[in-house]
């Protein structure tokens, strides 16, 4: 009688080497694709944040623009042609600081009090003393020998330190901690801008006020970082500023944006917000630079300021 023998052979020892290896290979190439594709996304979503950051931070500095009642420029002239395609690099030189605001001859004229000719040269002080004083009122620092008028600048690439923007905005009665009514459509508020008292009326309308709220912008660029505060005359319950710049957490939470791209010089460092002015035509195009993670993304473009007198005064 045949008996069947059954084949119980296992895997000899070369054929599991081979296996192995093979399984080794297969894995190396799909945690390497894996690793690949990783990175590729990580890469477009860090190109996409810079992108989305740089598009809201432009957005948010040319609608104040367009809409400015007035604008103050504190910034830098500088010599070169720095590169802010990658953030901190050196550029060597020294700029030069100066502060800027437009020339208004019909609101700081003075003449003559016999014949009544303009006194050139002190109406140029009393320009630049009233451009101080306001900057003062907004809580910030300047000096008479540091102002040049927007003219001055007219054609020149200018980076910005602080750009100060002062809009309107319509006027909410309940927003306005200082309102004291004074009838049943009228109230008495103070401008805690100017410590002015004033007094606020209904429109006949019904709707709307005899005022509207001054609102001061304030952008800050300090490297890669820019600050953004908001303050009101009136309506002081919505104020977003820094109480105090010693403070970290609230310095924090006033960043706009950490993308800033910059560049350093042999005195100050200089942000990637460049100015260039032309008053004759109420414009200014504004370049942004922005370097974070390896990405870069610059926004550039040219601004029209509603208001015709905010960059050249009529004379």
């Amino acid at each position: 009688m045949n008996k069947k023998l059954n084949s119980n052979r296992g895997f000899t020892l070369i054929e599991l080497i081979i296996a192995i290896a093979v399984l080794a290979f297969l894995m190396t190439a799909i945690s390497s694709l894996m690793t690949s594709s990783l990175l590729t996304n990580r890469k477009t979503q860090a190109d996409i944040e810079v992108q989305t950051t740089a598009q809201e931070t432009y957005n948010k500095i040319t609608d104040a623009l367009m809409q400015a009642k007035s604008i103050y420029v504190l910034g830098y002239i500088y010599s070169g042609t720095p590169d802010f395609s990658k953030a901190g690099e050196s550029a060597g030189g020294s700029p030069s600081y100066f502060v800027a605001g437009v020339y208004d001859e019909k609101k700081y004229a003075v003449r003559d009090v016999v014949t009544g000719e303009l006194k050139v040269d002190a109406t140029k002080d009393k320009n630049k003393t009233g451009i101080v004083n306001e900057l003062n009122l907004y809580g910030i620092s300047a000096n008479v020998a540091e102002v040049k008028f927007f003219h001055e600048l007219a054609g020149q690439d200018v980076y910005i330190k602080k750009l100060v923007i002062v809009t309107s905005e319509t006027l909410d009665i309940t927003q306005v901690p200082s309102a004291s009514p004074t009838g049943s459509d009228e109230w008495d508020c103070t401008n805690a801008i100017t410590s002015q008292l004033i007094t606020v009326k209904r429109a006949p309308s019904g709707t709307g006020f005899s005022e509207n709220d001054t609102v001061v912008h304030v952008f800050t660029f300090d490297e890669g970082n820019l600050y953004y505060e908001k303050e009101y005359a009136l309506m002081t319950g919505k104020n977003d500023k820094v109480s105090d710049w010693a403070d970290s957490d609230a310095v924090r939470r006033n960043i706009f944006s950490n993308s800033m791209s910059y560049v350093t010089t042999d005195d100050e460092p200089l942000s990637g917000c460049v100015v260039n002015l032309n008053p004759d035509k109420g414009s200014l195009a504004v370049d942004l630079y922005f370097s974070d993670k390896n990405m870069t993304y610059t926004s550039l473009g040219m601004v029209n300021v509603r208001n015709s007198y905010v960059l050249k005064a009529k004379q």
